[in-house]
């Protein structure tokens, strides 16, 4: 699989975060193990802020996952063991990693998605030969309430399995995606009402301002991808009254949604009739054949 450079400096950032905080950590009572995963601390750095400042939500209705065993491969076996949608910082999906082999291993994960929508998934493991480890995925709080995918009924995954010496992966999850208790009475909503800013091969992406309790004032950018391919959209050089931010970025494996969200300085009120310019490129993130690279100016 074809990693675009946009998934491979999220991870790295995810665990460079990490690292910092761990050393940050270890005076404040952090009972993980050595081995223990990066995406805590990752997770800490990421949403201190909306932690900090949130008001207090209803807890999400019971959602539970039977063990499902995720790989078992080159003497590595994954094993998902529930999911708690209420965890510190986010939705966790605790695994178990046992390592039968003679080589020390990385684990990472590659993609993350909750209900079909993508969210970065924190995850990035050690594992010493002949040793097991029990750590969590995360999917950060923000990502989650803004898809509001909390209560999942699908879960989806792909890990890969690295030799800490060689860097190469020697086994890999694939794409596998897991349904909870949630799942009999699940059905996917239609994405919200929004400006299109743009529909074609297969792609439609919708422009929208919100007041949000929890994230305060944002403009946020809803895309759907209905093709077969992988794609990465670029939304750069954003002009609109209010905005904090120039670009962002978002990848979508196909048949996935993903909802982008960039802060306002005032209310969603204050943007209406208000006209967003943006730079638009959407990519194949596999082959990189540009799909579209055009100006924007929609009015909200």
């Amino acid at each position: 699989m074809k990693n675009t450079m946009h998934t491979m400096n999220k991870k790295w950032m995810a665990v460079t975060v990490a690292a910092c905080m761990i050393l940050g950590l270890t005076g404040c009572g952090n009972t993980q193990t050595p081995a223990s995963s990066a995406a805590s601390s990752a997770a800490t750095a990421q949403s201190m802020a909306v932690t900090e400042e949130s008001p207090e939500t209803a807890q999400t209705p019971a959602v539970t996952l039977e063990p499902t065993v995720l790989l078992d491969q080159e003497g590595v076996r994954i094993t998902a063991l529930g999911y708690d949608p209420d965890a510190m910082l986010g939705a966790w999906v605790p695994l178990r990693i046992e390592n039968t082999s003679d080589r020390k291993v990385e684990v990472q994960t590659q993609w993350g998605a909750l209900n079909g929508w993508m969210m970065d998934a924190l995850g990035y493991f050690t594992v010493e030969a002949g040793q097991t480890v029990e750590d969590r995925i995360l999917f950060i709080s923000t990502e989650v309430h803004r898809a509001d995918a909390a209560a999942a009924a699908q879960i989806t995954l792909q890990l890969g399995v690295s030799d800490s010496e060689t860097y190469q992966e020697v086994a890999n999850t694939g794409l596998v995606t897991l349904e909870t208790s949630a799942a009999a009475d699940y059905t996917p909503a239609a994405l919200p009402e929004g400006t299109l800013v743009y529909e074609g091969d297969g792609v439609r992406i919708l422009a929208s301002a919100a007041d949000d309790e929890m994230l305060g004032s944002e403009l946020r950018f809803w895309a759907e991808n209905t093709s077969d391919r992988t794609v990465t959209i670029r939304y750069d050089d954003l002009q609109l009254s209010g905005l904090d931010s120039q670009n962002t970025i978002a990848e979508l494996l196909p048949g996935t949604r993903e909802v982008d969200g960039l802060k306002l300085s005032g209310s969603a009120a204050d943007c209406a009739g208000k006209t967003l310019k943006l730079k638009l490129n959407v990519m194949d993130s596999n082959t990189y054949e540009t799909l579209a690279d055009q100006q924007v100016d929609v009015t909200l």
